[in-house]
């Protein structure tokens, strides 16, 4: 029990110590990351390649990756957003105009007044809510750029990466050597727990979400909504949050189709969103994730809205993946627990 406790403490302080110096030890977590993911496109091109050259292959590759998403896929979406935030009091006009049967009914329980108060209140509240979320979005996509373009980001990421690429065994092998050997295998075995559980969130949800942006972009765009490129690939790129991500698609691709024409376009975007999550539950999922990394779509859903409550964007992009690996050691340490004479009471007579 113990061990298990000195163990909890160094993760601890080295999670503390990353959180207290995040300013600048945020390229070299960040490279660190990267390698990560990157290992397995490394371990393919080492088969053909050395280790230097396979490296900057693999370095090339996620260079020209996040190129095409900062020059291409950033612009498109953050034109399309800006439109939907523009044309939203259009949308909502245009709903209440098909409506009008229901607020002729709504007169009828309520003075007429009262109705048309509702109706200029939902309007004039809807300009100012979107002009809101509109200066959200700049200032979200500004602050990004901002952040890409700083020097020593841009500087120190790759060359970390390349270095962790390179040296990646010769690291393991020397952290290795610092275990004691006592609890060398229990250490070991954590470690490999860790980086299953990882590889299968990690590499599996990124191509779950990437897949699924191409499939809702495309699908809603050729039904013929608009914004349907913008509006579905954002939807497939947060569906790493259980059902918040596709039902918050879904609800805007409703009133946007419910705005734009007429009932039949509704009724494709829900055939597009069914049949989105049938291919995300029985196909991609399990083909890509499976279920090794257990986490419930609660458990999710409450780590995501509280990492990005306390460290904002990238609280919830790490949230899932500091769960994983933080849940690991807990999970042993419990189960320690239960083996214990404290836990079993055998100490009592």
């Amino acid at each position: 029990m113990k061990k298990w406790l000195i163990w909890a403490g160094i993760v601890a302080a080295v999670a503390f110590l990353i959180w207290a110096l995040k300013d600048i030890a945020f390229p070299f977590v960040l490279g660190f990351i990267l390698a990560y993911v990157l290992r397995p496109l490394m371990t393919r091109l080492s088969k053909k390649y050395s280790t230097t050259t396979a490296a900057r292959l693999a370095l090339f590759c996620l260079v020209c990756f996040f190129l095409v998403v900062l020059f291409v896929f950033i612009p498109i979406v953050q034109a399309q957003l800006l439109f939907l935030v523009e044309k939203t009091p259009a949308y909502i006009d245009a709903l209440l105009k098909k409506n009008e049967p229901v607020l002729l009914w709504l007169q009828d329980y309520f003075d007429k007044e009262q109705v048309v108060a509702w109706q200029q209140t939902l309007s004039g509240k809807s300009l100012v809510v979107m002009h809101e979320i509109g200066s959200l979005i700049v200032g979200l996509f500004s602050q990004g750029s901002l952040l890409v373009s700083i020097s020593t980001t841009l500087v120190i990421t790759p060359i970390m990466t390349y270095y962790f690429l390179t040296g990646w065994e010769p690291i393991m092998k020397t952290t290795g050597d610092l275990i004691p050997r006592k609890y060398f295998t229990t250490v070991v075995n954590m470690f490999k727990e860790i980086d299953t559980l990882l590889s299968a969130f990690l590499r599996g949800q990124c191509l779950v979400c990437l897949l699924l942006a191409l499939y809702y972009g495309l699908s809603l765009s050729l039904v013929g909504l608009d914004l349907g490129l913008g509006v579905g690939v954002l939807t497939g790129l947060f569906a790493f949050i259980p059902y918040l991500g596709v039902l918050t698609g879904f609800v805007i691709s409703l009133i946007l189709a419910c705005t734009q024409a007429s009932w039949s376009l509704a009724g494709w975007v829900v055939i597009v969103f069914l049949v989105g999550q049938i291919l995300e539950g029985y196909i991609l999922t399990p083909h890509l994730i499976g279920k090794r990394v257990g986490l419930s779509p609660a458990l999710v859903i409450f780590v995501v809205l509280a990492g990005g409550s306390l460290f904002g964007f990238w609280g919830v992009l790490l949230a899932i993946p500091a769960t994983i690996i933080v849940g690991v050691p807990l999970r042993m340490l419990i189960k320690a627990y239960r083996a214990s004479s404290f836990y079993k009471g055998k100490h009592e007579r």
